[in-house]
């Protein structure tokens, strides 16, 4: 049926029914001795009963901790115009944890109630959790409402609109709330429908070094309600302080998300070692009973940190070895290839020309090597440098091959007059490089700075 065809129908049911009205109070008007009823008392019983606020929820019982939803929608005539709402009082709960709905904007529909045509829309929705057994009362809600009647013969005004304000408020509704027995010590306090997953940080951790592990409640009920599991670990285990908790959540037609919880813990020993499955329960409102959920058991491989570092020390001292090595074979093919250089050109009259044309060449082309060398690869540029350093250290010191180190780098640099705080700057750069290559420092680098401080001292050693 369309809405013309209601008014329509609407217009024709009420006819005879103000016809009569009109006799009345005309019959009313004429009578001597009776007493006529005021426009004003008659104004308010039309928006007495045409006016009104109505609550609804989608469950009447529930369990403590189960969510139920609670809805406020105000309903108007159709002959009555709504001018305004001066003032609203919101229902205030007791003994429960209270989530309103975002609604948006109000939107009216159409009902028939008592054959005349109602406007009506959602004014209020909250999500309700009871927090204690009993009857939970569901408080009113008052709206202060300036409202119209517009003249007509059934209600004929001085003026063309009567105006009244009046409050409007909705009945007191009741939800029997049940207890939950029998619960156990794994009972979390989560009531609904959940998942359960979990995950651990990492799968190799040091010794008495602190990492996480993260447990998360998924799915529908009083997630804000829910307790972090209490965790049943071995004694090589150990929990560092309370878990952190992060929720993630939908307020929709009841609760939606996750609660997520993250315990720092602490391995008292190294070898392989396994967080047990946690278990947990939580209440299906549905089923009427609890549901049991566990984790799996997650390996992990715990190591001294001595250890590593011992072993790091070890490879860095087997890499610089096969360093040296392998600068020492760079630098015994560059000199072999130098003396035959200089033994084909040994009569030629610009042989001396031709060399130092070739050693500023050969600077420059290291200087642009180091300059434009990838820094894509944050190891093999480690490398690079120090090997580079290195070849020119050789060449300008004339370092043997039992001088390949700090010290003895240190003695020749003062024989050759360097000076002191250059040298210690040399030093500190190789120890430098070493550091950040052997040892997988996980650090922000200047890349570019780390370059041009090693073309630096390039230049400074060959122009000794």
């Amino acid at each position: 049926m369309s809405l013309k065809n209601t008014y329509i129908y609407f217009f024709l049911l009420f006819l005879p029914i103000a016809r009569m009205l009109s006799a009345d109070c005309l019959f009313a008007c004429q009578s001597s001795g009776q007493r006529n009823i005021s426009i004003d008392d008659y104004a308010n019983r039309i928006f007495s009963s045409n006016i009104f606020i109505k609550s609804k929820t989608n469950k009447k019982e529930c369990y403590v901790g189960e969510p139920f939803t609670v809805e406020f929608e105000l309903y108007v005539n159709d002959k009555i115009i709504l001018t305004e709402v001066l003032n609203e009082k919101t229902p205030e709960f007791n003994n429960a944890l209270v989530e309103e709905e975002e609604i948006g904007t109000l939107r009216y529909t159409y009902e028939s109630i008592r054959g005349e045509v109602f406007r009506k829309a959602l004014i209020r929705k909250y999500v309700v959790i009871s927090v204690k057994e009993g009857v939970l009362e569901i408080p009113e809600l008052s709206l202060k409402i300036n409202a119209s009647l517009e003249y007509s013969p059934e209600f004929p005004t001085d003026e063309r609109y009567y105006s009244k304000i009046n409050t409007y408020s909705s009945e007191k509704i009741q939800i029997n709330v049940k207890p939950i027995l029998e619960a156990d010590e794994t009972y979390i306090g989560a009531v609904g429908n959940f998942q359960l997953s979990s995950m651990i940080e990492k799968d190799t951790v040091f010794v008495n070094r602190n990492f996480e592990f993260v447990i998360e409640i998924i799915g529908s009920g009083n997630l804000y309600l829910i307790n972090a599991p209490k965790l049943k670990l071995p004694n090589y285990l150990q929990i560092v302080g309370e878990p952190s908790v992060i929720d993630s959540i939908k307020i929709k037609n009841g609760i939606f998300g996750k609660r997520t919880f993250i315990y720092t813990l602490k391995a008292l020993r190294e070898g392989n070692i396994v967080i047990p499955e946690q278990v947990l329960s939580y209440f299906d409102p549905q089923k009427k009973k609890f549901i049991s959920l566990s984790t799996p058991p997650h390996s992990i491989k715990t190591v001294s940190i001595k250890k590593i570092e011992q072993t790091a020390n070890n490879e860095s001292k087997d890499k610089d070895y096969l360093s040296w090595f392998l600068i020492f074979l760079g630098l015994l093919s560059f000199g072999t290839l130098i003396y035959l250089l200089r033994k084909i050109n040994i009569n030629s009259n610009k042989s001396a020309f031709n060399q130092e044309i070739n050693i500023k060449d050969n600077r420059k082309k290291i200087i642009d090597e180091i300059r434009y060398f990838s820094n894509f690869n944050r190891e093999l540029l480690l490398d690079f440098l120090f090997k580079t350093i290195m070849e020119v250290l050789v060449l300008q010191l004339k370092l043997k091959n039992d001088e390949l180190s700090v010290d003895k780098i240190r003695e020749k640099m003062k024989n050759k007059k360097f000076d002191i705080e250059f040298t210690e700057q040399v030093i500190h750069y190789l120890n430098e490089l070493k550091r950040l290559r052997f040892y997988k420092i996980d650090e922000q680098l200047d890349i570019e700075e780390l370059k041009e401080r090693g073309i630096e001292i390039i230049e400074i050693i060959n122009n000794k």
